[in-house]
């Protein structure tokens, strides 16, 4: 018989935060041979790391595949026993909308009856005679009183935490979207001084250019009439010299 092996809590939560790495290999749920096969690799990678951690006591891969498994079944019993609680507390809620003469184990099951029936000192396997039922309606109003209070004032706390968180999580969000609000609005303020700028850039610029070829224009048509006049000296020179050579002759 195999001797048990005991593990200390930073052990176990060491060996979770491995198997959280490799979570998506060691919780597969497929069966065939190249799954299997990485299962194994993986986990005596798990081994070499969690042996590498010079604080922990070093373990076989097998001791921590147990421990691995033993940490999911008491997760499970964890959830089973939260699930059971919960349903005892909304069976509770429903059995404070009936009506005062209503008894408690008209409104469980069998099972949740046993730990309520405890608690009130009523015998839940009793047959149910009439006597029966009249002391369980004279002590149910007292015994009642004190089962409900503790599970009542869980679950206001509980609503009240809940409304608390819903308002803080609307707050966040206002405040972001207004931040949001705030930065398109200053965004946009900056695009249209950009877009400002731009054109009256651009309209300097148009400017410049019309003045530019205006000045251009006006200096060559004075050239041009510079150059139109010495044509006509010219000609009226050869006119003249012309003129004089044939009065001559």
């Amino acid at each position: 018989m195999d001797k048990k092996v005991c593990f200390l809590d930073f052990e176990r939560e060491n060996l979770v935060n491995l198997v959280e790495k490799y979570r998506d290999i060691v919780e597969n749920k497929k069966t065939s041979s190249n799954i299997i096969a990485q299962k194994k690799q993986i986990w005596e990678r798990i081994t070499l790391e969690y042996n590498q951690n010079p604080n922990v006591k070093k373990r076989l891969t097998k001791q921590l595949r147990k421990l691995w498994e033993n940490t999911k079944a008491k997760r499970k019993n964890k959830l089973k026993s939260s699930s059971t609680y919960s349903l005892l507390s909304t069976t509770i809620d429903k059995h404070i909308n009936f009506s005062g003469n209503t008894t408690l184990d008209t409104a469980v099951d069998g099972d949740d009856l046993q730990d309520t029936t405890d608690d009130m000192h009523c015998d839940a396997n009793e047959q149910p005679t009439a006597k029966a039922k009249s002391n369980h309606l004279g002590c149910s109003e007292g015994s009642l009183d004190e089962l409900l209070t503790p599970v009542i004032s869980l679950r206001v706390k509980k609503i009240e935490d809940a409304t608390h968180q819903q308002r803080e999580i609307h707050l966040l969000s206002t405040q972001r979207e207004q931040l949001q609000i705030k930065a398109l609005e200053e965004r946009l303020s900056q695009q249209s001084e950009l877009h400002a700028i731009k054109m009256e850039q651009e309209r300097e610029f148009h400017q410049l250019r019309m003045s530019q070829e205006k000045d251009l224009y006006l200096q060559r048509v004075r050239w041009e009439q510079e150059l139109h006049q010495l044509r006509v000296l010219d000609y009226n020179k050869v006119q003249s010299s012309s003129y004089s050579v044939m009065y001559k002759q």
